[in-house]
């Protein structure tokens, strides 16, 4: 339950779908682009429960998604003041991650969210990260 599943047919993968319950060999998706109609439907035009027995589909795969690669935000939408001498501005929120841009002491940020001591935040070149603690909140 929870996983994608990836149809197989005339020797390519065609069709997904997304497994909401299992019964031993028996599975339950919800799909879109099908139809009402028993098996797999090509260009249904509509969103279906469907179900199926595994044992039919030879070739079928599921994904399992790994949710704790999913990071937690917390919404800021604040201003804030940098208080290091220097501080980069980085891709993502990682000291391994690409220099963006930089910011000085004083500088005045917009903060959009924090995960994991990382502020999310606008510069004059689109989104980056820096770190929270090197930012003082000034509302």
């Amino acid at each position: 339950m929870g996983d994608i599943v990836i149809f197989y047919r005339n020797n390519r993968f065609a069709h997904t779908g997304w497994v909401v319950k299992v019964e031993g060999d028996k599975f339950y998706t919800i799909e879109g682009n099908t139809s009402g109609a028993s098996g797999i439907v090509r260009n249904g035009g509509g969103v279906c429960k469907k179900s199926y027995y595994n044992s039919n589909l030879p070739g079928t795969k599921f994904i399992t998604l790994d949710w704790g690669l999913v990071q937690e935000e917390t919404v800021i939408n604040s201003y804030g003041e940098i208080t290091a001498n220097s501080l980069n501005i980085r891709k993502n929120p990682t000291t391994n991650s690409a220099i963006i841009g930089k910011h000085i002491a004083g500088d005045s940020v917009f903060i959009l969210t924090e995960t994991d001591g990382w502020y999310k935040v606008n510069y004059p070149f689109g989104i980056g990260y820096i770190k929270a603690e090197y930012v003082r909140l000034t509302y």
